[in-house]
């Protein structure tokens, strides 16, 4: 093209492409896997790079969308931006596909479960259950081995199989078959199986508790306290009918920002009050960010999509002359997985030009106590157990008929004398 200039103007948006210094001539240029793409073509051709500045809008701020719309007017020969292809019947003004991701959502990591709770999260249904079958069998199978009468009250109240499965000691009969032997042994090694279990689980989840469920659906965000942020220009990108409205979320659980920069700088700051729309590529980065934390504050949920498979191309104008040319250079530049590198060094690049920060900007957690009212509930059983206890201890010894003869017996002397 003998220095032919190729009119182009970039977004600035990290990690596709960044403004940085040639260390030699001390020129201005852009690097990134958008923009890399575009000066390898550049070189190859022996073109030129003209940005149209002048192009920028108020504050010197550009939008990709403003990007497509100069290229389809004709103002731009290839932006240094990519945008969605969604829905798009006249490919005239987008090249071949360049990237391929997914825009889900990155939200913030479930918070941990409250102590009073632990005490529920170890008991299992399924397990009690089971538990409660073998609790019943082994009462059972010692109440034939002893040759005693076999009723439902025998059954469920049987002192040696309580005791065993709770591993406390029980009197134990000085001859005995072989067979209760084994019996034995064999409740002694379910009992310690079982408490061994649940103590583990216990101490282990009053150490350090489990997180909640985490989020899978639109109806979980709807009924979450986070809230959605979103730009107008996703939006509207992604398409969406009735009047920008996600599905399953109502229109007060979504927070418009105007300002896509802003909406940008709020998604870097790790807010965790919001619920923020990433692509895949764009997440990479942020995770790589997360592990100089301290403590990981988002994950990219593949659950909850606008998008599972987003194609992003370049914007190019109508009846470029070399437009084939640069189609073909996109396929080999990816055939040779230079795509794949440049997205894989976006964070060390991100790091040198110092856009990403060094430090842990997270806030420190906080190390919660066990205090009494987290065992409120625990307590409470306990009580009602002793309560429980009680009076049954006192209509055993008020059953007593010998007992009771004797107390009237008694009463009827003090009234006698």
């Amino acid at each position: 093209m003998q220095g032919a200039p190729i009119r182009t103007i970039t977004d600035n948006l990290a990690p596709r492409s960044m403004a940085t210094e040639d260390p030699i001539t001390g020129e201005k240029k852009w690097i990134g896997f958008v923009a890399n793409l575009l000066n390898n073509f550049i070189e190859k051709v022996n073109a030129t790079l003209a940005m149209q500045s002048q192009l920028a809008e108020v504050e010197g701020k550009i939008f990709f969308v403003n990007i497509s719309k100069w290229t389809a007017n004709d103002l731009l020969d290839i932006g240094m931006s990519v945008d969605t292809m969604w829905e798009m019947r006249n490919f005239d003004t987008f090249t071949y596909p360049y990237l391929m991701c997914s825009y889900c959502f990155m939200v913030p990591l479930p918070d941990k479960i409250p102590y009073n709770e632990v005490y529920g999260v170890i008991i299992d249904p399924g397990v009690l259950t089971l538990l409660f079958l073998i609790f019943c069998t082994f009462s059972t199978l010692l109440i034939y081995i002893q040759k005693r009468s076999l009723s439902l009250t025998s059954v469920l109240m049987n002192d040696m199989c309580l005791r065993g499965f709770l591993c406390q000691p029980f009197p134990f009969p000085l001859q005995c078959s072989r067979k209760l032997k084994l019996m034995c042994l064999l409740l002694c090694f379910a009992s310690l199986m079982t408490t061994t279990m649940y103590g583990a689980y216990l101490k282990a989840f009053l150490y350090s508790p489990p997180p909640q469920p985490m989020m899978r659906t639109f109806s979980d965000l709807e009924r979450s306290r986070y809230k959605i942020a979103m730009n107008w220009a996703e939006m509207d990108m992604l398409r969406f009918e009735n009047n920008r409205i996600l599905p399953h979320v109502s229109n007060e659980r979504v927070e418009i920002i105007k300002d896509y920069h802003e909406f940008v700088k709020l998604r870097e700051s790790f807010n965790s009050n919001y619920v923020f729309p990433v692509t895949s590529v764009r997440w990479g980065t942020y995770d790589e960010q997360q592990k100089l934390l301290f403590n990981p504050v988002f994950y990219y949920s593949e659950n909850i999509c606008l998008s599972s498979d987003n194609i992003l191309s370049f914007p190019i104008r109508r009846h470029l002359p070399y437009r084939n040319l640069f189609e073909e250079h996109i396929l080999r530049q990816k055939e040779f997985g230079l795509l794949n590198h440049w997205i894989d060094h976006s964070f060390l690049d991100m790091l040198r030009l110092e856009l990403t920060p060094h430090t842990d900007m997270s806030e420190p957690s906080v190390e919660l106590a066990i205090e009494v009212d987290d065992l409120y509930w625990i307590l409470g059983l306990y009580a009602l157990s002793l309560g429980i206890c009680c009076c049954c201890f006192a209509l055993e010894i008020l059953g007593s008929s010998s007992r009771w003869n004797r107390f009237k017996l008694y009463i009827s002397k003090i009234f006698t004398n």
